[in-house]
């Protein structure tokens, strides 16, 4: 059954007479896009370089650039329809081997059918699919995967899908930008605070407006007050779902700019 897998997955056995074994040739191949430039993250002075829908294209990727012996790539078929292959590289004694075989158990875990992209993947390993904030990490760039790998991550790169996931992730790990690595220490950290401020005001700012007009208008300056209270004059809805419509519209003019050609 194994043999008939991978035969029909583009391999080849080889079978020889006397021995009670069959050897597995990695002889297939197939068109694929080529080595493109990133396209979501950009960096001005980085490589331009970034992965495909080739699982042995995105791993000599980060081979390249990793030119290390103990950097080990572990394939597992995920899928039992399609049988899609997945790679979780790590670095033989940095990487942390109980997340090692945290990560290798759930990959086997994963009870579906078909899988489209790393996407399925990361939903499938967590332990919440519904919790709003990300738990990994995806990236389109070798460069950052290699320099996970090195600080102890685990990387999982999946057949089909451009970006490959990295666990565990933090909250610094989703702050920092590409352009982190490729600027001077002082410049890199200071755009992390801004970074880290513009994301606390974009969670805190709709509930502090809310509750400063509603229930501490004496926070604000008269003038101000005045001026806001004129504005909302000929809005014809409570405040609270005057907000709650700005952040539909805000999704949808999104999507909009997405979506429509």
């Amino acid at each position: 059954e194994f043999v008939g897998e991978r035969v029909s997955f583009g391999e080849c056995g080889i079978f020889v007479d006397g021995c009670d074994c069959c050897f597995i040739a990695d002889i297939k191949g197939w068109d694929a896009r080529g080595v493109d430039a990133p396209t979501q993250e950009v960096s001005l002075v980085g490589p331009q370089e970034a992965f495909n829908e080739s699982i042995m294209t995105n791993i000599a990727l980060i081979r390249k650039i990793l030119k290390n012996p103990k950097v080990t790539a572990t394939n597992i078929p995920v899928g039992k329809t399609n049988k899609i292959p997945c790679a979780v590289m790590y670095i033989d004694g940095i990487a942390n081997d109980e997340i090692v075989n945290e990560v290798q158990r759930r990959l086997k875990g994963i009870d579906t059918e078909y899988i489209f992209s790393s996407s399925d993947v990361e939903m499938m390993i967590e332990d919440w699919a519904y919790f709003p904030m990300t738990r990994t990490l995806k990236t389109e760039r070798p460069d950052r995967a290699a320099s996970m790998l090195v600080e102890g991550k685990v990387v999982i790169v999946v057949q089909g899908s451009p970006f490959v996931l990295i666990v565990p992730t933090t909250t610094m790990d989703l702050i920092e930008a590409t352009e982190d690595n490729y600027v001077r220490v002082p410049e890199a950290n200071m755009m992390r605070i801004v970074r880290l401020f513009g994301m606390s005001i974009s969670v805190l700012l709709p509930a502090l407006f809310v509750a400063v007009m509603l229930y501490h208008r004496e926070v604000l300056p008269t003038d101000l007050l005045v001026s806001i209270s004129a504005s909302r004059e000929s809005v014809p809805f409570p405040l609270v779902l005057e907000l709650v419509l700005m952040e539909i519209s805000f999704e949808l003019i999104k999507e909009a700019s997405v979506r429509v050609p």
